[in-house]
């Protein structure tokens, strides 16, 4: 892992030289429009950045020509076909947010963290989970924070059609709103995985999707300092950070997570950054799209892959 990552920056700067050349490509000739737009982003280095650029992308380790392809998708189809990614933002403001929840210990000590330094933030939430600990569920709406759907399970919906996967989130976040007693707005897929149909499906669910633009790797077998010392030093206005309250597949591993969020949030009050819900974050700026689709329907990659342009025609 450490021998990968002491040539994560220079490949990542090649990616973002990819990526411009590419979506200069989609211009068409006179004009500029939304791909010569994203290309100007892509090219600087005020507030307007891209929330973080490259090395803030949990795809930052794929290889130029992948990133190239993806932000190249991403500038014609990204407003339409995309989930929510980060915000454009000269704000000091980030979004924590927290999956697989909520946890009968993690979750509380994470909570206890988040209220002694008035962070807020949006937990992603289990509905099996929900069901057992609603007394958690409810701390977290009284002091302040937002919920999100994460599903019944932790099982990919990649797979399922549109009409399966909206008739399973629209019952999940109703029985999610019941347990909290707030409406329920977004979702977040497990693994991050989806279809064009399960993504279609949440929409017609009414659910906005919420992906992220860092990835904590709190997952990974990583430390805490080591996944802490990433998020503080790559978080920047606008981005959206992937952090778990638990494991679903492994709620016993010995991360501590209570720790791992002190260091996170000492860590980003030291550089002036303030967390806030979702929502909050929504207010403060432009939302930053991308088309996250997976290759494969298994659920276990998390991988993303650009979606055909033709899909843009069907509705």
């Amino acid at each position: 892992m450490r021998h990968c990552d002491r040539h994560w920056t220079s490949a990542a700067s090649r990616s973002a030289g990819m990526r411009a050349e590419v979506i200069d490509a989609l211009t068409p000739p006179g004009g500029e429009g939304c791909a010569g737009s994203s290309t100007r982003a892509a090219n600087s280095s005020s507030c307007e950045d891209l929330s973080g650029g490259v090395m803030n992308d949990p795809f930052a380790r794929k290889s130029g020509l992948q990133r190239a392809a993806h932000c190249a998708v991403d500038a014609v189809v990204g407003n339409r076909w995309g989930s929510i990614r980060s915000v454009r933002t000269c704000q000091p403001l980030v979004a924590l947010t927290f999956d697989d929840g909520p946890h009968e210990e993690w979750t509380p000590r994470v909570l206890d963290i988040l209220a002694a330094r008035g962070f807020h933030a949006t937990f992603f939430m289990l509905v099996e989970n929900a069901r057992r600990l609603p007394m958690v569920v409810n701390r977290v709406v009284a002091e302040g924070h937002e919920i999100g759907l994460h599903g019944f399970d932790h099982h990919s919906l990649a797979g399922g059609s549109r009409r399966s996967t909206r008739l399973e989130l629209a019952a999940a976040a109703a029985e999610l709103a019941m347990i909290s007693g707030e409406h329920v707005k977004y979702f977040r897929p497990p693994f991050g995985a989806q279809s064009v149909g399960s993504f279609l499906g949440e929409r017609d669910a009414g659910l906005e999707t919420v992906m992220w633009d860092l990835d904590s790797f709190d997952w990974s077998g990583l430390g805490e300092r080591e996944v802490a010392s990433e998020v503080i030093a790559r978080t920047e206005p606008g981005s959206i950070v992937l952090l778990h309250d638990t494991l679903a597949d492994d709620p016993d591993c010995a991360f501590d997570r209570a720790a791992a969020t002190e260091l996170i949030v000492d860590g980003l009050r030291r550089r002036a950054l303030q967390s806030t819900t979702v929502s909050g974050l929504l207010e403060s700026g432009a939302v930053r799209r991308a088309a996250y689709f997976s290759l494969s329907t298994w659920g276990g990659s998390g991988v993303r892959a650009p979606v055909p342009l033709r899909a843009g025609r069907h509705r």
